[in-house]
């Protein structure tokens, strides 16, 4: 019975179920920069670059001041 636990336990631990929504935004091809890719993950925006050397993914965050509350406060933004 232990073994059983074990290997359900391993199995789920190890398997790579990816469930996200991805979704292109917007494509443009920047000269001396390369390829700036907007797209949406589960509801959040990021940017991939894409030059002759590799890969970049940044997040967009914004700065939200919602009447004094969260001054400053860096939150991702959303896809709409």
């Amino acid at each position: 019975m232990k073994k059983i636990i074990g290997i359900v336990i391993a199995t789920l631990l190890l398997s790579n179920i990816g469930l996200a929504s991805i979704k292109e935004i917007e494509k443009k091809f920047i000269k001396g920069t390369g390829t700036v890719t907007t797209i949406c993950i589960d509801n959040h925006m990021f940017a991939v670059i894409r030059d002759g050397k590799g890969i970049s993914m940044v997040q967009f965050l914004m700065t939200v001041n919602h009447y004094n509350r969260y001054i400053g406060t860096a939150l991702p933004v959303t896809c709409r």
